[in-house]
């Protein structure tokens, strides 16, 4: 499931070789509390990746408007505003954009979702670290790998080509306009975010 950005696909090509490496690593250091560590580290540079994508998405759509000074005014502010990727947090910059946006990124994406439950989860770990100086001995890289594969659909489900009959009616249910119908660019899980994007 490739990513159209290629910036965003090469940083989650390097998180998944991490996470493969980690795995390696902490094999060679059984019954150590190496795996727990690394788990952790995962952990925050997968919430660093999925941080910097967000941006990055915006960024592109802001790019999109034409306007430089309003695009460059925009990654400023979201450089500065936007940190730790959480539901509530990504629902309400786009609804910053327009109310809509947070609308069908909340009906598309709920909030108690398997993407954004493993979200809440993979915002705990790192601020029990970063804040708390706590972590969990029980973490484990399988947890956190997991947590990857349920978390980057957030990002890359908007690249899938799903069936035309289902993106029709998807797009429907979503009152977007007849160009997106056929337009083949994402399933349901993330509507929200080509709507954002402004279709291409």
């Amino acid at each position: 499931m490739a990513i159209r950005n290629a910036e965003i696909n090469s940083k989650l090509a390097d998180l998944a070789a991490l996470i493969e490496d980690c795995k390696r690593w902490a094999q060679q250091q059984p019954g150590t509390s190496l795996g727990a560590h690394l788990a952790t580290y995962v952990d925050v540079c997968l919430l660093g990746v999925l941080e910097e994508s967000v941006e990055v998405l915006f960024r592109e759509r802001a790019q999109r408007a034409g306007d430089s000074c309003v695009a460059n005014y925009i990654e400023q502010d979201i450089s500065q505003s936007f940190r730790d990727p959480k539901f509530g947090r990504i629902r309400d910059m786009l609804g910053r954009f327009d109310p809509s946006f947070a609308a069908a990124f909340e009906k598309s994406l709920p909030a108690d979702s398997p993407e954004m439950r493993a979200l809440v989860d993979v915002n705990t770990i790192k601020q029990n670290i970063s804040h708390l100086g706590v972590y969990d001995v029980s973490l484990t890289l399988v947890d956190v790998e997991g947590y990857y594969h349920r978390v980057v659909p957030i990002l890359e489900a908007h690249v899938l080509q799903p069936r035309a009959n289902n993106w029709r009616r998807a797009c429907r249910r979503l009152h977007l306009p007849a160009s997106y119908r056929s337009h083949h660019c994402l399933p349901q899980l993330c509507l929200w975010l080509e709507a954002f994007r402004g279709g291409e």
